[in-house]
């Protein structure tokens, strides 16, 4: 069960100014009734009790939130209005008993409790009304938050696909790209440049495409970034030794654009690079019912077996820009870890929800 946190400091100030305008309208009420005191204690006391029993009911009510909302459930806070509304009204009744004269009021404990079962509908009305505010700023507070999640995600979006594409044009790639297609040339390797070539252009072009793009389906990054690692695969040669699989049931997953890029080029800047005389890249995908784990393993350079805070430092925006799209993307229900499992591999496990949009009519771009 989720633990249930103490009231934020608006709720207080909703609480205090919403029960003391409840008592201002009401003593204007009773203005005319100046002569009967006890009707002012009566309805003094009415609200101080209201009050209090209204924070017994907002655990009831942030409880049903948490649980979710349902005609069952609210049905139930409802029917929890009512003890609390008597005990609001018993409060005001006893009170009052000790003010008025006995000729004026039931004169024992009995009859005052069953008075008391007849006038709750006051404070009854009161509660029932104060959980429908309750719910409905609950529910105006999820949707603003909806709201600037979107906006939040939209705009990292953005940003992330102009860095992104700004990564793939940086010299440290577009630089080894040219050397490799001049090495080729060199060669006489006239068909392998030609490859080369048109990888890259495959590769921007893919990525140009998709700039405007929100979400993709996993199939879809996956394709995408093995136009990337075809390049580095020339580049490498024998020095990149890859395995991409890809589990039938958790392609059709949504995830950010662009978002694997940072994390295979970090796998491959500072891991593939260092190690000889080869590197292991391993990117896997598996559903286990509502949720897809993505991992991405590479080997580290025998240089680097002492020193993986270096790494992690190293790779650090990449990895920062990927939680943070992640957390705006699914909230609370992702999770990016990263696992050295044996000394000389590093792995990152992202998990995140299996969410296909509700539709499949295109299953490579959404």
């Amino acid at each position: 069960m989720k633990r249930l946190h103490a009231p934020h400091p608006g709720f207080w100030r909703f609480q205090i100014f919403g029960w003391l305008a409840f008592a201002i309208v009401t003593i204007v009420g009773l203005l005319p009734l100046h002569e009967e005191k006890w009707v002012y204690i009566y309805y003094s006391t009415l609200t101080i009790s209201g009050f209090f029993c209204s924070l017994v009911l907002r655990r009831i009510c942030r409880r049903t939130w948490v649980a979710g909302l349902s005609w069952r459930s609210v049905w139930r806070v409802i029917l929890a209005c009512y003890p609390l509304a008597y005990v609001t009204t018993i409060g005001a009744f006893c009170l009052e008993r000790r003010i008025r004269s006995n000729n004026l009021h039931p004169k024992g404990w009995s009859e005052v409790f069953l008075s008391a079962f007849g006038d709750t509908s006051t404070a009854f009305v009161l509660l029932v009304g104060w959980s429908g505010i309750y719910f409905f700023v609950k529910q105006w507070q999820a949707s603003r938050l909806r709201e600037e999640r979107l906006l939040r995600l939209e705009a990292m979006a953005r940003a992330s696909e102009l860095r992104a594409l700004r990564y793939q044009i940086t010299p440290h790639f577009l630089f080894n790209t040219l050397n490799g297609i001049s090495t080729l040339v060199g060669e006489e390797d006239n068909l392998g440049a030609r490859q080369m070539i048109a990888l890259l252009g495959d590769f921007l072009r893919t990525t140009l495409e998709t700039s405007q793009s929100g979400d993709v389906t996993l199939r879809h990054e996956i394709r995408h970034m093995e136009q990337y690692l075809a390049i580095e695969q020339v580049r490498f040669g024998d020095r990149l030794r890859l395995k991409v699989a890809v589990e039938p049931g958790a392609e059709s997953a949504l995830i950010p654009n662009l978002l694997l890029q940072p994390l295979i080029e970090n796998a491959i800047r500072h891991g593939i690079a260092r190690c000889t005389p080869y590197g292991e890249l391993t990117i896997l995908t598996s559903r286990n019912g509502g949720h897809v784990t993505i991992t991405i393993s590479n080997t580290l350079g025998s240089v680097q077996k002492s020193i993986q805070p270096d790494v992690a430092r190293s790779s650090g925006l990449g990895l920062t820009n990927t939680r943070e799209r992640l957390t705006v993307r699914f909230g609370e229900d992702q999770s990016l870890k990263i696992v050295r499992e044996v000394p000389t591999t590093w792995t990152v496990l992202l998990t995140i929800p299996y969410d296909t949009g509700g539709a499949n009519e295109n299953p490579d771009r959404r």
